[in-house]
């Protein structure tokens, strides 16, 4: 009889054991993983850092900037101010790597590798007839300019200081023009080292007796001017009149003939995102993305990325 109790009383001091240790490695979890997501918080401020393979840190810095439709946006200049450098550039490759609008009908117009630029074929933001079309960074490729003359009926300007061509009419529709866009207009002395003949978006228009047109398709292909351009196409008002922006926008700097810089600094992106932010007031939204690998690079913080990215957009708000 004895014997039976002693047995019992083992049996009954295992299973409170089993029981001790199940609630032990229960606490011991929840203080582990109640740890890990403190040292997160702290790291990213409190906007979702999660470890990925391959990657020092996954920043999801776009989480709080979702809009009811499940859509990406820039918040207004005094939140960009106050976030850091690693939200900064978290928010940007972000926001140019996703669509803000869906445009039913893309079509490609140009060379399927680089060259080509999307338009959207929607009735409503299709180029309408007698379209007008500036094409800004041209490199001797025309695929784009002659393709969209052909489908639309476009008058089509094309500018590109940097090929160093007289001014000559392609075909009936395409014009080539020896003119840079830039935000400023280059005077007599022209103190530039290129000399390039360089003017603003509206004295463009101005010379070529524009002004009352309406732009259907924009391009801008500029290798990093657009972060000048853009600011003063804002403020003058020129992109009020347009339809269409197709950019190529660099995140780069070529300091020197062989050297090229990425990854910017904290002010190249808060510079970019208060541009984006200004397109996105005037109602443009991105239809179109496209990394371009050319200027792939892995960041401080591990992540893949590419400094140079094609979007097109498309004015939804008229």
């Amino acid at each position: 009889m004895q014997s039976m109790n002693v047995l019992r009383w083992k049996r009954g001091m295992a299973i409170v054991s089993a029981i001790s240790v199940c609630i032990l490695l229960v606490i011991l979890y929840r203080t582990v993983t109640a740890g890990e997501g403190n040292i997160f918080d702290q790291i990213s401020g409190n906007i979702g850092i999660k470890p990925v393979k391959g990657s020092v840190i996954n920043v999801e810095c776009d989480a709080q900037f979702v809009t009811t439709d499940g859509s990406l946006y820039i918040p207004p200049t005094t939140t960009l101010d106050a976030m850091s450098y690693e939200q900064l550039k978290c928010l940007y490759h972000s926001f140019v790597s996703n669509i803000g609008f869906h445009c039913k009908r893309v079509v490609r117009l140009g060379n399927l590798k680089d060259g080509g630029w999307e338009v959207c074929h929607d009735l409503k933001y299709r180029p309408k007839k007698n379209c007008l079309v500036y094409s800004a960074g041209i490199a001797f490729d025309f695929s784009f300019d002659d393709q969209i003359a052909a489908k639309y009926g476009c008058e089509v300007h094309s500018f590109d200081p940097s090929m160093n061509k007289p001014d000559f009419q392609r075909s009936k529709l395409v014009f080539f023009h020896n003119i840079g866009l830039a935000n400023f207009n280059t005077g007599p002395k022209n103190e530039l080292k290129n000399k390039w003949n360089m003017r603003t978006a509206w004295t463009i228009k101005n010379l070529l007796g524009h002004t009352k047109r309406h732009i259907d398709v924009l391009k801008l292909d500029i290798e990093t001017w657009e972060w000048k351009v853009l600011p003063e196409l804002i403020k003058s008002q020129f992109l009020d009149d347009v339809t269409t922006l197709d950019l190529e926008l660099h995140m780069t700097s070529n300091p020197s003939p062989k050297v090229w810089i990425y990854e910017l600094g904290r002010d190249a992106y808060l510079h970019a995102l208060k541009t984006l932010f200004d397109l996105q007031e005037l109602g443009f939204r991105i239809f179109w993305t496209h990394r371009n690998l050319a200027c792939y690079f892995k960041s401080k913080e591990g992540i893949e990325r590419t400094s140079c990215q094609e979007i097109s957009m498309v004015k939804v708000k008229q």
